[in-house]
C-alpha cells in the first residue's frame, strides 16, 4: 500500500521512487507483526508441549538472540565505513 501511495502520489525518475524513505513505518509495522507472530508460535507451541506458563518467556528471549546480532551489525556499519574512507572526510575543511 504505502509503495502504491508513494508511486502515484510523488512519482521520482528512480528505480524506487520514494519508497526508501516512505519504508519507515512499513518497517517498523512489518516489526511489530513479526513480534505478535512469535508470541503466537510460542503460545501455541506451549500448548500443544504442555509448557508451565513460567516457561514462556523463552520466546522474548529467542527474539533478542535472534535480533541483536542484525542490531550490532546496523550499529557498527558506519564506524567500518567511516574507518575504510581513511580520514577522506576532515570537518567539511579542504586542506591545501
Amino acid at each position: 500500500m504505502t509503495f502504491l501511495v508513494t508511486s502515484l502520489v510523488f512519482p521520482v525518475a528512480t528505480l524506487w521512487g520514494t519508497f526508501a524513505h516512505a519504508s519507515g513505518p512499513l518497517l517498523a509495522g512489518l516489526a511489530v507483526a513479526a513480534m505478535i507472530g512469535l508470541d503466537a508460535v510460542v503460545a501455541r507451541t506451549g500448548r500443544r508441549r504442555n509448557w508451565m506458563r513460567a516457561n514462556l518467556w523463552l520466546g522474548p528471549l529467542v527474539a533478542l538472540a535472534m535480533v541483536a546480532p542484525f542490531g550490532l551489525l546496523q550499529l557498527s556499519s558506519p564506524v567500518i565505513a567511516g574507518r575504510d574512507a581513511g580520514g577522506a572526510h576532515q570537518g567539511g575543511r579542504d586542506r591545501p
